[in-house]
């Protein structure tokens, strides 16, 4: 179940072929999206309410001024950046960013037990060797891990946070 109020305002001008040759630089973005009072129930997780993200699109970055939600009992705050958001989808660049975190109580043993990540296998990555376009239309391109792109740093503080026996 979902609900709640997304409001985007987002201007893309390129053309595809910028696209099929990797060159994200010369995208144009610009715009900005927010996301309030969202409920989201599935089986996968505990309860998500999502009180405010806010963001701004440049042409070079996304800002993430404001988030503000609940997952089960815990609660997450923060902001950041990502800077050329398109990189992702070649493997010659790294996309970079920042993101701050604050927390009163996160609790990791609900998050994971919704999940039953403590049993699952990693799935397997996508080969490097393959190109934006091939990734794009390869049905198991969802099989590469995020994080595989990324020079991220993260500023995380949590009041409490449990974690299994810890």
């Amino acid at each position: 179940a979902l609900t709640g109020m997304i409001k985007a305002n987002l201007d893309v001008d390129t053309r595809m072929s910028y696209i099929t040759k990797e060159q994200y630089s010369k995208v144009d973005m610009k715009g900005a999206m927010v996301v309030n009072n969202v409920d989201y129930q599935s089986s996968d997780l505990p309860p998500i309410k999502i009180q405010e993200i806010a963001m701004d699109f440049t042409p070079n970055a996304v800002n993430l001024d404001n988030f503000d939600l609940v997952i089960g009992q815990s609660d997450l705050k923060g902001n950041g950046q990502l800077d050329n958001l398109l990189t992702y989808l070649s493997r010659e660049n790294i996309m970079r960013g920042a993101l701050k975190l604050r927390s009163n109580y996160f609790n990791t043993n609900e998050i994971l037990a919704a999940q039953g990540s403590s049993t699952e296998e990693e799935p397997t990555a996508t080969p490097p060797e393959k190109d934006a376009a091939t990734r794009m239309q390869d049905p198991t391109a969802a099989e590469t891990p995020i994080f595989d792109a990324f020079d991220f740093s993260i500023d995380a503080e949590m009041a409490t946070l449990e974690y299994d026996v810890y």
